[in-house]
């Protein structure tokens, strides 16, 4: 798998991307995920500063972020209105570099964008949600890479949740 850091930028302020589902906190250490564009900044709550960019690696736009409960994966969904993607990263932490990020998953199946990605509590699965184009609500096993079931809505959904019980 490869290493999803990009070293070329040094300062990403702004990504332009007003959806809430572009901005996500790693619930185990507080670090903040933001999309700019095809890039995906990494900033350091305790450092307060941009720890490590993460570029698609088809030069796609990401439109939504999702970090899993246990803080140990970071998924993205691209915007391509052409088979687009949900890449997932895994989260290593390392003793002197902070943590690395090493794409780990690939998933597709949407025919539009997908607007949103969100971890069950248990880490069974991940779902995400096609955009108003696409209407797709996909259940994967995203350590498999397979989905286990899917269904195209009748009606615009603007978000989801996971009953508690």
């Amino acid at each position: 798998m490869s290493q999803g850091g990009c070293s070329g930028s040094s300062s990403v302020i702004d990504g332009g991307n007003s959806s809430a589902a572009s901005t996500a906190i790693n619930p185990k250490n507080g670090d903040i995920a933001y999309i700019a564009g095809a890039f995906i900044v990494i900033y350091g709550v305790k450092t307060s500063r941009q720890e490590k960019f993460l570029k698609n690696e088809k030069g796609r736009a990401f439109q939504c972020l999702a970090f899993s409960p246990n803080g140990q994966y970071l998924a993205a969904g691209d915007s391509s209105t052409r088979q687009p993607e949900i890449t997932i990263w895994h989260i290593n932490e390392l003793e002197k570099n902070g943590r690395g990020y090493t794409q780990q998953y690939r998933l597709s199946g949407h025919r539009f964008g997908i607007q949103s990605l969100k971890f069950a509590p248990n880490m069974d699965y991940l779902i995400s949600l096609g955009d108003a184009n696409d209407r797709g609500l996909f259940v994967w096993d995203f350590q498999k890479q397979e989905r286990v079931t899917s269904n195209r809505l009748g009606r615009l959904v603007n978000a989801f949740a996971f009953d508690s019980n």
